[in-house]
């Protein structure tokens, strides 16, 4: 495209509605940078924006409003942050979410399987034996999150999986020790 942005002796297009397209009545409700008249700077706005000048052509009851490029893109940058604000909320809501899910799963298994677990603690079995199945599944849950945003090529992705995968460790590990001991002298107490 050869055509100038910008030009010295600019065409003035009158616009009725018999000749009106959809494009051009969808531009009469366009704000911002959006609509068909742009500006090169303050002096040429009110220039040709001037009270007077409205008045003379029946256009001063349409009270139109022009904003500067600058407080147009402070618009888009506070509609941005919102939006990065937003979604990390989302992804907030989320991580807490699976954290829980991951932490109900975990007493799930560990109510399913106490008895099994008491005597293999009290044999000498590790955290890590007595819990394979739960730890298999975070990590391979884990990897194939962090595979799928490989594929997806989501830097995101693989920036928060890792942390959303230590954080399930350290729960799953703050809550399968915690108390370990206890719950073998309360179940051989019980019984």
């Amino acid at each position: 495209m050869k055509e100038p942005y910008q030009i010295r002796n600019p065409v003035i297009y009158l616009v009725v509605p018999k000749n009106m397209t959809y494009v051009e009545i969808g531009g009469i409700f366009a704000s911002g940078m959006n609509g068909y008249l742009k500006f090169a700077d303050q002096k040429t706005r009110e220039r040709y924006t001037n009270k007077a000048l409205l008045a003379r052509f029946n256009l001063s009851d349409n009270k139109p409003n022009f904003v500067s490029v600058s407080s147009y893109i402070d618009r888009l940058q506070k509609s941005l942050w919102q939006t990065v604000i937003m979604f990390g909320a989302a992804l907030a809501i989320l991580v807490v979410l699976l954290l829980l899910l991951v932490l109900i799963l975990v007493m799930i298994y560990k109510q399913l399987n106490r008895e099994e677990i008491a005597v293999k603690k009290f044999l000498g079995f590790s955290p890590r034996q007595l819990y394979a199945l739960p730890l298999g599944v975070i990590f391979l849950t884990g990897a194939g999150q962090l595979f799928a945003a490989g594929l997806l090529r989501s830097k995101v992705g693989l920036f928060v999986l890792p942390l959303i995968c230590l954080l399930q460790l350290s729960l799953f590990y703050l809550y399968v020790i915690k108390d370990s001991f206890n719950d073998v002298v309360e179940l051989f107490k019980g019984e």
